[in-house]
């Protein structure tokens, strides 16, 4: 067991919301809208 079993779609999105709760949910949210909105 471990992070290998799970597939890389599994992974990135858990980097993901890591990388998210440290900056916190507000700014993280806030940033990707503003680059969505960009795009």
């Amino acid at each position: 067991m471990g992070w290998r079993g799970a597939p890389l779609k599994q992974v990135v999105e858990g980097n993901l919301l890591e990388v998210a709760r440290r900056a916190g949910w507000t700014g993280a949210t806030r940033q990707y809208k503003i680059q969505i909105s960009q795009t």
